[in-house]
This record gives C-alpha cells, sequence and structure tokens, in this order.
C-alpha cells in the first residue's frame, strides 16, 4: 500500500515482531534477514498451522467488545479463507461443498474411526 522498497521492508518489519519470533530469526544469516521474503517464509514455516488449528479459530472466534460487526466479518472472513487455503479447496464451489460435509461427517465419527481417517489423511489432503 505504501509501496515501500524491498530492501527496507525486513528491516521496518523485524522491530514490530515478537520476541519469540525474533528468537527465531537469530537463526537466520546476515544475507537472509535483510531480504524480506525470505523473513517471511521462515516465520510462516515456523509458526505454520495447521488446517485443524485454522478451523477451529474460524469456529470458535469472537467479536471483541471494541470491534465493528464490519471488522469481525473481515476477521472471520480471512479466518475462512486461511482454512480453505490450507484445505487447497481453490474457488471450486465443488471442492468447497465436500470440504464442509466432510468436515460435519468427522463430528458424526466415533473417536477411533475419527483417529483411523485422520492417521490415514495425507499432509494438506482431505477425504
Amino acid at each position: 500500500m505504501y509501496e515501500v522498497p524491498n530492501d527496507l521492508r525486513a528491516k521496518l518489519m523485524i522491530p514490530l515482531l515478537t520476541n519469540k519470533a525474533k528468537t527465531l530469526l537469530s537463526r537466520l544469516c546476515m544475507d537472509k534477514l535483510a531480504k524480506y521474503t525470505e523473513v517471511c517464509d521462515f516465520l510462516l514455516r515456523e509458526f505454520h498451522l495447521t488446517s485443524e488449528q485454522y478451523r477451529d479459530r474460524f469456529i470458535t472466534t469472537r467479536r471483541k467488545s471494541d470491534e465493528t460487526f464490519t471488522l469481525f466479518c473481515s476477521r472471520l472472513r480471512s479466518l475462512f479463507h486461511y482454512y480453505l487455503d490450507s484445505r487447497k479447496v481453490g474457488k471450486s464451489f465443488d471442492k468447497l461443498l465436500s470440504l464442509m460435509v466432510a468436515d460435519r461427517l468427522k463430528t458424526e465419527m466415533s473417536a477411533s474411526c475419527l483417529k483411523h481417517i485422520l492417521a490415514i489423511q495425507t499432509a494438506g489432503e482431505w477425504l
């Protein structure tokens, strides 16, 4: 939005990170720390959320008392979008429908059946 030059992006972002993120960045060499994409990719790999965590965040999130409904709606849309991206749904309505039905079916399965289904699912894939 502000058209910040690429060579300054990482330098501007790092001071704003949490202490945990800064500690993790100490593993990167100096030339990688100067590259915004390297820093972002590294942090995303380290803080990677699973599809189930994205789904849980979407379902359990609540509107904050100082948050407008418009902002809350935007936050919900983002959380749902992250979930769909993690499940590689893309823009296919049929895939979305299948995912929602599969998620709903999982809520009705016995613990042993669900454990078996989750064990045979490959990373990023769902049945």
